[in-house]
């Protein structure tokens, strides 16, 4: 069985270096509200829609071009095989696991520590830090806040199954990020097959779910850039 040390701080430090900020602390300090906003309708469902519109593709050009599926089957099984590899070989903590975590708990980097249990953070922000919320009455520290557009819908159903299924997930499986390797994969499989609109959407998504990744604490930018690499 392959036990490789969990990552907890090798992202953080990463996107510290490039950004000088940790991207998911300023952008919960700055546009997170204590209640979810109608803009995070959008960031729930370009979240959630990992889980259909990749397999939606396929279905699309199975109808349609089949020697295309073939190869974007091919591109859609290896880059999942290796983010797989990736998982396996290197075991990384998201940003929301890292806001419930210190560095004294993580200092053997273990897989899953208790503290990742928390349903929010430690008194300081944990690893990343705290959040200086431009809105005072938000939580001051990062949460993972994907599903949390749901609510905004009263669709409170959708939001639990969310949270049922991440909990249920391999929960170190960061580096790379696949939601973010699979819509760049479709982004430039189906760059020269589509007119300018289409290649404007294909890549208007991979960028929003980048965005929205990073905003909801899910992954960081060093893993979204790997995925992106992957792709």
């Amino acid at each position: 069985i392959v036990d490789m040390p969990t990552q907890w701080h090798l992202a953080v430090d990463v996107d510290q270096w490039m950004f000088g900020v940790n991207p998911t602390v300023w952008l919960q300090s700055h546009i997170k509200a204590p209640e979810p906003p109608w803009w995070e309708v959008v960031t729930s469902v370009i979240y959630m829609s990992y889980f259909i519109v990749p397999y939606a593709a396929a279905a699309v050009l199975w109808l349609r071009d089949r020697s295309a599926w073939r190869r974007y089957a091919a591109c859609f099984v290896a880059t999942t095989f290796l983010a797989l590899v990736g998982y396996t070989l290197v075991p990384a903590a998201p940003p929301w696991a890292a806001a419930r975590c210190t560095a004294e708990q993580v200092a053997d980097h273990p897989r899953e520590p208790t503290c990742m249990a928390y349903e929010g953070a430690v008194a300081d922000g944990g690893i990343l830090g705290e959040v200086t919320p431009s809105n005072p009455d938000a939580q001051p520290y990062v949460e993972r806040i994907s599903a949390r557009g749901w609510n905004f819908l009263n669709i409170h159903a959708a939001s639990t199954l969310v949270e049922v299924g991440q909990g249920k997930a391999n929960l170190v499986a960061a580096i790379p990020s696949l939601h973010a390797g699979l819509t760049m994969l479709l982004a430039l499989f189906m760059w020269p097959r589509v007119k300018a609109l289409g290649r404007t959407l294909f890549m208007g998504y991979a960028v929003a779910m980048a965005f929205t990744l990073v905003y909801t604490a899910e992954h960081y930018v060093f893993d979204i850039i790997l995925g992106w690499a992957l792709a």
